[in-house]
């Protein structure tokens, strides 16, 4: 008896590089591949890579990777290609705004293609946040436990640890229409920001982020990636990853640009600093 092809899609490259060495080191023949794009941002009705790249260029102000129409091309040939009765199984944590959002859009295409999908749901998976000790009597401490958050931040012997590739499960119909819809909504409103709020995503404006990156400014001078650090670890604090820094940097320009930050320096470059505006003057321009 022939046994099932399994095909396992995840996404980022990194957890596919440690989706694989796990599987290898289980001596689990398996395909990964990784959805190349990142859907919480930008244009997804349709997600065509040609409009996306040109809206990153002009709304982010950079100059977008010329391989993502082949490379979303590849992931596409690879996910839908292989017959029916090959076992596709996604990893997606509901806690990253771009898994989620590529997770939506795979879901969207399989079933269009009338193609099954299970799930390895890491959105609460807990993994040890240091080593065993013992008490002051010799007997052994469990270390405290931390969500995993993400694929990509689990190295190999976690997953062979956990035996995550043994947790896949289908979806029930009722989760999947849910899903369906989510998406079906989220490419009708086709907003420039999709976020992570409770166990949805929703779209927001450009500015979702605004806030938060002015309250880690002050009246000194700050490099720009100490800004935009801060707003990511913000990001983690909450038990959730919205953003990358593409789009966390384009912002503190564009605040910069509005007069909301002062700047020094060229701010296309991570050298560039900011402050907010000095105390009795009004909004500046880029200096």
């Amino acid at each position: 008896m022939t046994a099932t092809a399994t095909l396992h899609i995840v996404f980022h490259l990194s957890a596919a590089l440690g989706l694989r060495k796990a599987l290898a080191e289980v001596g689990r023949e398996e395909t990964v591949i990784s959805f190349p794009d990142d859907l919480a941002y930008g244009p997804i009705d349709p997600p065509d890579p040609e409009l996306r790249n040109a809206w990153v260029e002009e709304q982010l102000e950079y100059e977008a990777t010329q391989e993502l129409a082949a490379e979303t091309q590849a992931f596409w040939t690879a996910a839908l290609g292989p017959p029916r009765s090959t076992r596709r199984v996604a990893w997606v944590s509901r806690r990253v705004a771009s898994e989620y959002a590529g997770f939506l859009e795979v879901l969207w295409r399989l079933e269009e293609a009338l193609l099954p999908c299970d799930l390895v749901d890491l959105t609460d998976f807990r993994i040890p946040a240091g080593k065993a000790g013992v008490d002051q009597d010799g007997r052994a401490l469990s270390p405290p436990m931390r969500l995993a958050m993400s694929l990509p931040l689990l190295p190999a012997f976690r997953i062979l640890e956990a035996r995550l590739f043994d947790r896949a499960e289908p979806l029930s119909p009722d989760r999947l229409d849910g899903y369906r819809e989510m998406w079906r909504r989220l490419r009708a409103e086709n907003a420039p920001l999709r976020i992570v709020e409770g166990d949805e995503l929703v779209s927001a404006p450009i500015t979702a982020f605004d806030s938060l990156l002015l309250s880690f400014a002050t009246q000194e001078w700050q490099p720009i990636a100490r800004v935009a650090r801060q707003a990511l670890a913000a990001f983690d604090d909450a038990s959730l990853h919205q953003s990358g820094d593409l789009v966390v940097l384009a912002r503190i320009r564009a605040l910069a640009a509005t007069g909301r930050l002062e700047s020094r320096g060229d701010l296309s470059g991570i050298r560039a600093t900011v402050r907010l505006p000095s105390r009795g003057k009004g909004p500046v321009g880029i200096q």
